[in-house]
């Protein structure tokens, strides 16, 4: 007798830790594995066997609320780019949900830095998988929106936004690109219809970004920012533009008649 209530206690004791440790990852079913909280608002989990930090500001309602995915540049992290922007601080205030996502190095370069597999260089980090699951967590362990989720990137995390625009448009709703390029790579293995909202914002002086209006695209092995945008413009069906005058800047607009 003593055995089988011993025995009881036993399990009781395992169910009830189960529980907690549950509780208190907070994750129901996910992709990401060895989710561990490291602040209130900050955690980090093992995706492939590469582990990444994720923060998260929530707005007042998290529940259906939009979601923000953060790529910062090559070199930097999370942390980096949230204190450096301070872009949660109004997007919060509008009722986004915003997550600040940090990259992982390269396994095949000794002295890389933390980065994203944007299609350029030998890194086969399947990244497009590893951002779609912290969307999905998002979506299943507080409820975002599954209609509106973006991307938002600098430098090479703008790269990535392309990726993430032709790989994952069923995912996501719209990417901004901020200083970003479309690697070759992704470019020719477009498809012919893309549906997903773009902002891409380039600057003249960026001698990073293969462009026609410098003629700096003449010899580049990525395609003109021109070309990409154009492409987009045809694979979302859309046939009429705009131009307004900001400064020196010009901000073109792009919508189809049902739009």
């Amino acid at each position: 007798m003593k055995k089988n209530r011993y025995f009881k206690i036993l399990i009781l004791y395992f169910v009830i830790l189960s529980i907690f440790v549950s509780l208190f990852i907070g994750c129901k079913s996910t992709k990401l594995q060895n989710i561990s909280l490291i602040t209130k608002n900050e955690f980090s989990c093992v995706y492939q066997g590469i582990e990444h930090k994720v923060i998260v500001d929530f707005p007042e309602v998290v529940e259906n609320s939009p979601l923000i995915i953060m790529l910062h540049g090559y070199g930097n992290s999370a942390s980096s780019f949230r204190s450096t922007t301070g872009f949660e601080k109004d997007a919060t205030l509008q009722g986004y949900t915003v997550a600040w996502v940090s990259g992982s190095k390269n396994p095949k370069v000794r002295t890389s830095l933390p980065e994203w597999n944007s299609g350029l260089g030998h890194n086969n980090n399947d990244d497009v998988g590893f951002l779609v699951s912290v969307v999905e967590y998002f979506q299943t362990n507080y409820n975002t929106s599954k209609e509106k989720v973006f991307a938002i990137g600098f430098s090479n995390g703008a790269f990535m936004t392309h990726r993430l625009a032709l790989e994952a448009s069923d995912v996501f709703a719209g990417v901004v690109s901020v200083a970003g390029k479309m690697p070759k790579y992704v470019w020719e293995n477009k498809t012919e219809k893309c549906n997903i909202n773009v902002f891409q914002i380039t600057g003249e002086k960026d001698n990073v970004i293969p462009k026609k209006i410098d003629n700096s695209a003449a010899n580049a092995i990525d395609p003109a920012i021109e070309d990409v945008i154009e492409y987009y413009v045809h694979a979302n069906g859309l046939e009429i533009k705009e131009e307004v005058k900001i400064g020196n800047s010009t901000l073109e607009k792009y919508k189809s008649n049902f739009s």
